[in-house]
């Protein structure tokens, strides 16, 4: 009964191995749409709105002070004006010199910042 036994095991255990998912993440199993060739507002203002806006709006005047200019991310001239001031860039990608964005918070995802990034690079298209 054991020598039947063991192939099957050695079979299924090898079987379970072989068709294991090998990726260890959602982004490395699905793949994400990072494609950075042109960013407009449109691609980043998502981004801004679901991680920044909360503090940096029009009703909070107190955050995102830094270096005497209020960093506000709630609408393009806004967002346009913290990428042209160069804090955004640093923030974003947790560069010294300024305090790492979303503040308390891990990194943004890579693609995230990667479009920041690409969309001040880029002139900062609306």
């Amino acid at each position: 009964m054991m020598k039947t036994f063991l192939p099957l095991l050695v079979f299924a255990v090898l079987l379970i191995s072989i068709s294991s998912c090998k990726f260890n993440n959602e982004e490395a199993l699905y793949g994400h749409d990072c494609d950075t060739t042109t960013v407009t507002y449109a691609k980043v203002k998502p981004i801004f709105d679901n991680n920044c806006v909360g503090c940096h709006n029009s009703e909070n005047t107190t955050y995102g002070s830094r270096f005497g200019l209020v960093v506000m991310l709630y609408d393009y001239d806004n967002a346009k004006a913290a990428a042209n001031s160069g804090l955004l860039i640093k923030a974003v990608n947790h560069l010294p010199g300024v305090t790492p964005m979303p503040y308390g918070l891990s990194k943004l995802p890579e693609c995230e910042v990667e479009a920041v990034t690409a969309w001040i690079h880029q002139g900062c298209k609306p």
